[in-house]
């Protein structure tokens, strides 16, 4: 929904997730900041037309994902996105701990799980830093 959306300071918060690690902030890139916006004004309370559609996995990827990946020039499979963030954000050699935040993977140990602690400005620099350099 929109309001899990904030464009201000440039993230989307996950509310539901199969896991805790999965409830997080997730940095918008300033390269689709655009995107984001023209999405964000159109009508409803959803990002995307379908308001309030349940999407099976079928239907979000030939309903939203594949039309935004042709609006972008990209030719990614969903899951495909997951790994090539992961490995552009350890080829700039993004911070381990941020790769996890970013991506919802559960952090390791106390030292990750307890005493370390990552800001959104650093999630935002990071995914930033690969899109400036890659497209």
């Amino acid at each position: 929904m929109k309001c899990d959306i904030n464009l201000k300071q440039r993230y989307i918060y996950i509310r539901k997730s199969k896991t805790q690690a999965g409830i997080r902030q997730i940095p918008v890139p300033q390269l689709l900041l655009p995107w984001y916006i023209n999405q964000y004004n159109t009508e409803g309370d959803y990002l995307f037309a379908n308001q309030g559609q349940k999407y099976t996995y079928d239907s979000f990827r030939r309903n939203i994902f594949d039309p935004c990946m042709k609006e972008c020039n990209f030719f990614h499979n969903p899951h495909e996105t997951r790994h090539t963030l992961a490995s552009l954000l350890d080829s700039y050699n993004v911070n381990k701990t941020l790769i996890k935040l970013i991506l919802g993977h559960q952090p390791e140990g106390v030292t990750e799980t307890v005493y370390i602690h990552k800001t959104l400005k650093e999630k935002l620099e990071a995914i930033d830093s690969v899109c400036q350099n890659n497209y």
